[in-house]
């Protein structure tokens, strides 16, 4: 994966980085970090072949991080991605599960989430939502379908400056997809003093019931083959690209015959 997707990056929490106790460390680089609430040092981390993930009980876990800006994106001419790896346990009735927001879960807050529980209406088990409040009564949003019990990527990228229901698009495993819908929307979402909460909302208790990995904000819109690029990356592959593995080095000793030559190689030598 290209360095240059790292471009607009503003927030970035990568649990398959590994274990931090009650910190969710965020990787972008502006200190943003997160708190545990409700959750287990210890056993909410858990481990498995693609790297560590946080898990949800569904109950009343968060984490709460820091800042309330830079995420607020309020003008009519506001682009955003957000992005996650997710794996949602069997959910056999609609429920609010809200993966990432920016807000209080109610449309009079302005902001936006990412809700994994149902459709916009809350009547199909079988999907999920990303969605944008300008008020109360006004919002765009997408709806897609998600498969329970395995991983899968979502990026939600906003376009203030496109009309109706085209300002938000969703990719499920890099593939675009979801039906747009919208209620009086306006030219730009309401700003808030909330700070990004992931797992849940940000006052609401609206848990998400599963694992969440690589959540990342970026304050421009990805291209559709960006959003590829991150999906073909596997989980964890942005966390690898924000903490590059440093190349040790040795000194390896010549064969008998050949004392004068001195090799230097890296580790796999």
């Amino acid at each position: 994966m290209s360095k240059t997707i790292l471009q607009g990056l503003i927030g970035a929490w990568c649990p398959t980085l590994g274990p931090s106790g009650y910190t969710l460390l965020d990787r972008s680089g502006r200190g943003n970090h997160g708190t545990l609430a409700n959750m287990d040092a210890g056993s909410d981390w858990v481990g498995s072949p693609g790297g560590w993930a946080l898990d949800f009980d569904g109950s009343n876990d968060r984490v709460t991080t820091l800042l309330s800006e830079p995420f607020n994106f309020t003008t009519a001419t506001s682009k955003f991605t957000v992005a996650q790896w997710a794996y949602r346990r069997t959910n056999a009735t609609p429920a609010s599960r809200v993966a990432i927001a920016k807000g209080t879960g109610a449309s009079a807050a302005g902001g936006y989430l990412v809700d994994l529980g149902s459709d916009g209406n809350g009547t199909d088990a079988t999907k999920g939502y990303a969605i944008v409040y300008y008020g109360s009564t006004r919002w765009t949003g997408r709806n897609f379908s998600i498969t329970d019990n395995e991983w899968f990527h979502l990026a939600v990228v906003v376009d203030m400056s496109l009309s109706g229901s085209a300002r938000v698009a969703t990719y499920i495993d890099g593939v675009s997809t979801g039906t747009g819908f919208e209620q009086n929307p306006l030219t730009s979402i309401f700003t808030n003093s909330n700070a990004i909460t992931i797992g849940n909302a940000t006052t609401n208790n609206l848990p998400f019931n599963g694992l969440l990995d690589d959540v990342a904000i970026w304050n421009r819109a990805l291209t559709a083959p960006e959003v590829w690029q991150l999906y073909q990356s596997g989980r964890g592959g942005l966390g690898r690209l924000l903490t590059p593995q440093r190349r040790s080095y040795a000194f390896k000793v010549p064969a008998a015959g050949n004392r004068r030559r001195r090799i230097i190689c890296g580790a796999e030598c």
